[in-house]
């Protein structure tokens, strides 16, 4: 997919980006491209996301490629236009479970049953709120693409061709923002802390910022989060950056 970047900005005829963003799998997408191009780049800013996918995170979309494929339905990709899969719901219920915190789960929905208690009924609040999401996702996005995107997301690696993941991730030099959420239980913390950890200690400048959110892997989609948490680090690092980088033009410039 960094390929597909790049190859986009050699028909806009464009060199170099200032800054590459990305969040989730377009944070990865951020990371390949950077160390496939890392000359067509001035900053780099991924968003909980990993350099290598771990076998957590495979075992999870595991299942919910399993259950599309489980579908009858899905009748191996030769699915009616327009129709709702079941698979995909499921696939997509699991999503939520993992994308979100438990603590939003319980903060939103109560406990007490609103609904008949039959085990095929929809007792609680938050069974009718999964149902009602999954069935809105399911109608639009195309079960084929999912599983294709899937798959894809599990083979990250950015360590692909070399004998270390570090040997990888050393071809970013750009100086590189990376944020976690630590209530992210889809790719912890620490996966980023790795992408860190690896460029300092081959003298890159990264920093390594947490931030807290109920909203777990989703917080970066939430409209509120956004605003108040990372609009507000990415554009501190890339305008702060662009500064520096513009100054350093006139000076050259001024000198010529």
């Amino acid at each position: 997919m960094a390929v597909c970047h790049a190859r986009l900005l050699d028909e806009l005829e464009i060199e170099q980006v200032h800054a590459v963003i990305g969040g989730s799998m377009g944070g990865m997408q951020a990371l390949e491209f950077a160390a496939q191009f890392p000359h067509r780049l001035n900053r780099l800013v991924a968003i909980s996301c990993t350099p290598q996918t771990t076998p957590g995170t495979v075992a999870l979309r595991h299942i919910q490629r399993h259950a599309i494929l489980a579908d009858a339905a899905y009748n191996n990709g030769e699915y009616k236009a327009g129709s709702v899969l079941a698979g995909m719901k499921i696939a997509r219920e699991l999503g939520m479970a993992c994308y979100r915190s438990r603590e939003e789960f319980d903060a939103r929905f109560q406990w007490q049953p609103t609904g008949p208690t039959h085990f095929t009924a929809q007792t609680f609040d938050v069974e009718s709120y999964m149902d009602y999401q999954a069935t809105k996702f399911a109608r639009y996005y195309d079960p084929n693409c999912y599983l294709l995107l899937s798959k894809a997301m599990d083979l990250m690696n950015l360590g692909h061709g070399y004998s270390y993941l570090a040997q990888g991730v050393s071809r970013i030099e750009c100086d590189s923002l990376i944020i976690g959420v630590k209530q992210d239980q889809l790719i912890p913390c620490k996966e980023q802390a790795t992408i860190v950890d690896i460029l300092q200690s081959h003298g890159r400048k990264s920093e390594f910022v947490t931030v807290g959110s109920i909203f777990g892997h989703d917080a970066m989609f939430h409209a509120q989060t956004q605003k108040d948490v990372f609009l507000g680090l990415v554009r501190e690092f890339v305008e702060s950056t662009l500064e520096e980088m513009l100054l350093h033009e006139v000076h050259r410039y001024s000198t010529l």
